[in-house]
């Protein structure tokens, strides 16, 4: 008995003692952890002390920074609200110019028009961060290339919209054509209310590829609704949390390995979308009625086979790929949302809606569809439009940068290595440019002719300033 006693407790004892184990092994990984944590802050408290004491230009000094909310730093970085809250809250107390620190990175966040086109007139604040959440990137594009990669196929990008007819005839054909389907689309639903997203996505998402595939989408009606199904989840996943994280770059990094964290859904989904549009390049046959040089990835292409025995050339594989993501991503997140915006705001100020109405009756009429050239008769209608990029900035933080070099704002110095945000709520909300900025006012752009106030158009920075 006795025996048979020991026998069935060993198995016991032995996993008590497992479990002791563990527990022991988990508090020390915690306090490895806390302990790495105080170091690096007590790290991050000299290095701060000795910047403080660094000689800067005369006249200069570094921004003011706010007292932190724990041992993280300004925690309050991370809330969804930050832009329209706390970040205008500082900017009241401290001034457009301030700076914070969240997990040991330093940000500067600038808050008026004034300060916004002084840090973008300088090109040392053209690099991108690596804050921004879109996964390990390898197939970068625009928004994410820094330095050559970034100057080259900045340049084909923009030549080649000019070149394939942006605003012009052409392209407004094709446009039409796809807000034509839009509108037969609506019309089947009889009056009955609707979420107009999917339908707006639908169009938005044609739209650019009716630019980048000139000669449609290699998988037809099928392949566009796996895209726009793509970008749906996207956009979910992107609004789940905040789409900036300050973390250290090899921590961020390594979040992207493991599904289940938000950065491990981030580059899922944006492996998803490199893979389609990859899929979709391979197999593309460039339109026959397009100029020689002229279709965008023809043209890419080209350069790639002109560069091909150059192992650092500005124009890869993976570049175009990321090109053609970051059209189908920019091109329809904040256009979305900009012309959500818009409905709601015609459907609660029927006023307005009215108004514009009219304006279109008066210069479209009903017989034709309408022109980019007929905005220069409808003041009104265009108002509206600064005016919604005014009053709802889409994103209100826009694209971070991050200061290649030591850069002076007014009297401030950014220190080489900060993440900049550009805070476009709050200046847009600023009372000594806007009056009763709360107020979405159309007017507040025009004359009483009913002409444009170029002063007031200059102080609006929706999509920020200079260079992308």
């Amino acid at each position: 008995m006795d025996e048979m006693d020991s026998f069935v407790k060993l198995p016991v004892a032995s996993a008590a003692l497992r479990r002791s184990t563990a527990r022991r092994a988990k508090a020390m990984s915690l306090v490895v952890l806390v302990v790495t944590f105080a170091l690096c802050a007590l790290l991050k408290l000299v290095l701060e002390r000795l910047q403080r004491k660094r000689s800067f230009p005369p006249g200069t000094r570094l921004p003011p920074m706010p007292p932190r909310s724990s041992i993280r730093g300004h925690e309050e970085l991370n809330l969804k609200n930050f832009h329209f809250a706390k970040g205008m809250e500082w900017a009241k107390e401290y001034g457009p110019v301030y700076r914070l620190n969240l997990n040991f990175s330093d940000v500067v966040v600038l808050s008026n028009a004034r300060s916004i086109k002084n840090f973008c007139k300088n090109t040392d604040g053209l690099y991108r961060s690596g804050c921004f959440v879109v996964g390990r990137d390898y197939c970068k594009g625009l928004a994410t290339m820094n330095g050559n990669f970034w100057a080259a196929n900045k340049k084909y990008c923009m030549s080649t919209l000019r070149d394939l007819g942006f605003a012009q005839t052409s392209m407004e054909e094709r446009m039409m054509e796809h807000f034509r389907k839009l509108e037969l689309k609506i019309g089947e639903t009889k009056g009955e209310p609707v979420f107009i997203r999917p339908y707006l996505l639908t169009c938005l998402v044609s739209n650019i590829i009716s630019f980048v595939y000139s000669s449609g989408l290699p998988g037809g009606m099928a392949a566009l609704e796996t895209v726009t199904s793509i970008l749906e989840r996207m956009q979910t996943i992107m609004s789940g949390g905040a789409v900036i994280q300050y973390l250290p770059s090899f921590f961020r990094y390594l979040l992207y390995y493991i599904p289940f964290t938000r950065n491990g859904k981030v580059q899922s989904i944006m492996d998803e979308m490199d893979s389609f549009v990859n899929d979709q390049i391979q197999t593309y046959v460039p339109n026959p009625r397009v100029a020689d040089g002229r279709d965008f990835i023809e043209g890419y292409v080209k350069k790639m086979a002109e560069r091909k025995e150059d192992p650092y050339s500005t124009f890869q594989g993976r570049f175009l790929v990321g090109n053609v993501k970051t059209f189908l991503i920019a091109g329809t997140f904040s256009t979305t949302n900009t012309m959500n915006w818009h409905l709601v705001n015609f459907a609660a100020r029927p006023e307005v809606q009215a108004r514009v109405q009219n304006e279109i009756d008066e210069v479209v009429g009903p017989e034709r569809a309408p022109t980019w050239e007929d905005r220069r008769k409808m003041p009104y209608t265009l108002a509206c439009a600064w005016e919604i990029h005014r009053w709802k900035p889409a994103p209100p933080l826009g694209m971070p940068r991050e200061a290649n070099e030591d850069i002076v704002v007014d009297e401030f110095v950014i220190p080489k290595g900060t993440v900049v945000l550009f805070n476009f709520w709050a200046a847009h909300y600023d009372t000594e440019i806007w009056t009763e900025p709360k107020r979405f006012n159309p007017d507040r752009f025009l004359d009483k002719d009913g002409t444009f106030l170029p002063e007031k158009l200059e102080n609006l920075v929706p999509f920020s300033v200079g260079e992308l």
